[in-house]
């Protein structure tokens, strides 16, 4: 109907049964099981039949098709894209072609030819065991079915029968029904394209193409095993990791473990060419691809002691302390650490039975390096790239290390000190208070060492009220604009200054309290709202006469120095 050309890609528009002619088409073994239900089917059959009421003559499109050509083979395709289009579509013709009578000679043997290459030469073969042999009964009409979804739909859509039998649209599914196929040589290419197929109702995603390419390089008497511990896998993270995208958090488990084991930063986007180049540089080991894969998926309970540490289901996560897991709850959203956490747990998890010490050192370890990480944010934003790298270098120094034994605090503050910037001045604890009394500090910076200022006081006091992080707020206490009223305290040099200094900065219990607090209004008025305050360094606002460029001057430092305290490295 249509092409387009260009260099190892082919893109057509093709109706069913031409498409099927083709030749012959494969569901490779790694692809995912047919999983479609009664819902997606009948969806299917109601989208195909109101296109037909509304116009028998016209074409109605029905997604894309991808497919894998092997070179030189010019009738034998693998299908990537569209397994479950496609296998439920050979249902319905299955279903076509025993209902139509003799005397519908011509659709009767369209069909057969749809369906068969040769009397018993299916088209279409099913990857996975269950699937295939289910298939074939069906559409050899052998056996006893079992209790699976190929028969299960199969018998819904002979429900169906009266509707889908009727010859017009038998005619109108056959010929105006059709395809964007998508055919390259290699599966390079195909992930080139991928973000632009669907699969009705679920797009193909990255990790199903990374999949695809570590299985396509496994042995055959491999895959299948591949395959259901994949399933296992998925199934598990489906359930474990908070209902989020089970895609997702598969490709941070691969990007992790390779950031880890390699010593090389990974981002999700480049995991496809991470992993074809290292089947490349393993090729001559066959077992690589299949190790690699059982390796994964075994430090799965690891990821969930990053994601989620105190859970049950992670061996050393669940042992760990409330100070350890709170400080990984601190960073976790900062993934650039997560191969440092990786390493550690792995390291820890090789112990058999890891002493009251091994914790106490990890813990050591990771609050190092939450304070390591805090300390750099509030100085300016952290470079991926710069950390990511060292970050992932570290991880494999980490995790090749014999025994968590030779894993201590100095040893690992050896090594952050390596790849602190800027001299050192993230650890060093007068240079890190210097900074910051001379650095401008973002809202949502002084907003955190605010609330980690209260959290250490009231640890101190066991006087910590209940309060809602996401309710309070952070103001400025002289004004962002220089108003008359303040025009006595400060000029406008001294204004821009100090602005921004953390000492400035004033934390309010909520909305409310912000909106009393009219930022115009002389200092003495503003200590009214400041009074009634959970927050120790709020309420000791109330006891200073002004508020001058002296007094950001001092209570920066005081500020500086409480922070640094709290987040002391050593």
């Amino acid at each position: 109907m249509g092409n387009l050309r260009i260099p190892n890609i082919e893109a057509n528009v093709i109706s069913v049964r031409d498409f099927f002619h083709l030749g012959s088409f494969d569901i490779p073994h790694y692809q995912r099981a047919y999983s479609w239900t009664e819902l997606e089917v009948k969806i299917l059959i109601n989208d195909l039949h109101d296109a037909f009421k509304r116009d028998p003559n016209s074409t109605y499109l029905l997604g894309s098709i991808t497919t894998i050509q092997e070179l030189h083979i010019s009738d034998r395709f693998e299908i990537l894209d569209g397994q479950q289009r496609l296998t439920t579509l050979a249902l319905i013709v299955k279903l076509i072609f025993d209902n139509l009578t003799k005397n519908e000679f011509e659709l009767k043997a369209e069909s057969k030819k749809i369906l068969f290459k040769g009397n018993e030469d299916l088209r279409l073969t099913q990857g996975r065991v269950s699937d295939k042999s289910q298939f074939r009964l069906i559409m050899l009409n052998e056996g006893q079915r079992k209790d699976h979804r190929l028969p299960k739909n199969y018998d819904f859509i002979q429900q169906l029968s009266e509707d889908i039998c009727q010859v017009e649209f038998i005619k109108f599914l056959l010929n105006s029904v059709v395809f964007v196929h998508v055919n390259t040589y290699t599966i390079e290419n195909a992930y080139q394209i991928f973000e632009t197929l669907n699969d009705r109702h679920r797009a193909l995603q990255k990790i199903d193409l990374i999949r695809n390419r570590l299985f396509h390089n496994m042995q055959e008497n491999q895959i299948e095993k591949a395959c259901n511990y994949w399933d296992i896998l998925y199934s598990k993270v489906n359930l474990i990791i908070n209902g989020k995208s089970a895609d997702t958090h598969l490709q941070s488990l691969f990007a992790i473990y390779l950031q880890a084991t390699l010593g090389s930063w990974i981002e999700t986007k480049d995991l496809f060419i991470e992993i074809k180049d290292l089947l490349e540089e393993h090729k001559s080991n066959p077992e690589y691809p299949y190790q690699l894969f059982l390796d994964i998926q075994s430090s799965f309970e690891i990821y969930v002691d990053i994601y989620r540490p105190g859970d049950s289901v992670g061996r050393v996560s669940s042992a760990l302390s409330e100070n350890t897991i709170h400080a990984i709850k601190e960073i976790k959203d900062l993934k650039i650490s997560h191969a440092i956490l990786f390493s550690l747990f792995t390291l820890l998890s090789k112990k058999t039975n890891p002493e009251p010490n091994d914790f106490l050192a990890l813990e050591n370890i990771i609050i190092n390096l939450t304070h390591f990480i805090k300390r750099t944010k509030i100085l300016g934003n952290i470079p991926v790239a710069k950390y990511g790298k060292e970050f992932s270098i570290l991880a494999q120094t980490i995790i090749n290390l014999e025994s968590i034994e030779q894993l201590d605090s100095k040893w690992f503050l050896k090594h952050l000190k390596t790849i602190d910037l800027d001299n050192k001045s993230v650890i060093d604890n007068g240079v890190f208070i210097q900074k910051i009394i001379s650095t401008d500090i973002k809202q949502d910076v002084a907003k955190t060492i605010l609330i980690d200022i209260y959290n250490s006081q009231s640890k101190d006091t066991n006087e910590k009220r209940p309060i809602k992080i996401n309710e309070l707020c952070i103001d400025y206490i002289c004004p962002q604009e220089l108003t008359s009223t303040w025009q006595d305290s400060f000029n406008f040099q001294e204004h821009e200054y100090h602005l921004n200094k953390l000492g400035n900065y004033v934390l309010l219990n909520n909305k409310n309290d912000k909106s009393k607090v009219d930022k115009a209004q002389p200092f003495n008025n503003k200590k009214q709202i400041y009074k009634d305050s959970y927050f120790q360094t709020t309420q000791d606002l109330i006891n200073k006469k002004t508020w001058q460029p002296k007094q950001i001057e001092i209570r920066t430092n005081e500020l500086a120095n409480e922070i640094a305290n709290n987040l002391f490295i050593g």
